[in-house]
């Protein structure tokens, strides 16, 4: 990341700032201060992952997995007989904390700051999967897509989706 020295002085204050306001995070931000201030190039590598960007494709496209879930659940819920399908199967997971991160990131920014699909449950890991999805969830929306009725799936629908 590349910063001028009034740029690097800005956000040194401003984790300054934070140690005082923050104090049980205050070593984490004494470090990215120091960093920042110094200019240490490989440590300034972290602060892309904190300031990175999502494009506006891949934003759509994490809003319709979630939108999907919603969808299936909703269906299962409608569903005369459930049983074949297990509830957990229709749940939202979320992704991977340590692979996907960024992804993460942006479920909980959804749902906790935007308010959308505060129905689903964050569970006790609040959202993170522990093991990779995204690629797991791009073929369940591909096989969602082709269905011609999204909101109103049968249990056989229901099937195909979760086990793309």
């Amino acid at each position: 990341m590349e910063m001028t020295n009034a740029q690097r002085l800005i956000l040194s204050n401003q984790y300054k700032m934070m140690t005082m306001l923050d104090p049980d995070n205050a070593g984490r931000y004494r470090r990215l201060q120091t960093i920042v201030e110094r200019g240490y190039g490989l440590q300034m590598r972290e602060l892309d992952r904190e300031f990175g960007q999502m494009s506006e494709e891949l934003c759509r496209e994490i809003i319709d997995i979630m939108e999907m879930y919603h969808a299936l659940h909703v269906s299962w819920t409608n569903l005369k007989d459930a049983q074949p399908v297990d509830e957990r199967r229709v749940t939202f997971l979320g992704f991977d904390a340590a692979t996907e991160a960024r992804l993460l990131g942006y479920v909980r920014f959804m749902v906790n700051v935007e308010g959308r699909y505060a129905h689903f449950d964050a569970g006790t890991h609040g959202f993170n999967s522990q093991t990779p999805m995204y690629e797991k969830y791009q073929r369940m929306l591909k096989v969602w897509h082709a269905c011609p009725r999204q909101y109103h799936l049968s249990a056989n629908e229901i099937t195909q989706v979760i086990n793309a």
